[in-house]
């Protein structure tokens, strides 16, 4: 069954390790209440694999990412931070 689950992300800076199931789209990264999410269309009848995630703040080297190994999910404003929220491939 195709449903929309949210996943928390923890501290964003070093790569965070998501079970995900196998052919979940990432639709989203938000706030909510002091947490960082992410947003997916999962088939929950799918076997999980593991997914990682990173964000850089506004104005961090990201010398690292490279667009053939990471995709651009959404930017999260956090009180005075801003999170740049990236899936590494």
């Amino acid at each position: 069954m195709k449903t929309i689950h949210k996943y928390e992300l923890g501290p964003l800076g070093v790569g965070i390790n998501v079970p995900l199931p196998k052919g979940s789209i990432v639709l989203s990264a938000h706030v909510q209440n002091t947490d960082i999410f992410i947003w997916a269309l999962v088939d929950t009848e799918q076997p999980t694999e593991v997914r990682q995630f990173i964000g850089y703040g506004t104005g961090w080297e990201v010398d690292e990412v490279d667009e053939d190994n990471v995709c651009f999910i959404d930017t999260v404003f956090e009180g005075p931070y801003v999170w740049h929220v990236f899936e590494v491939a």
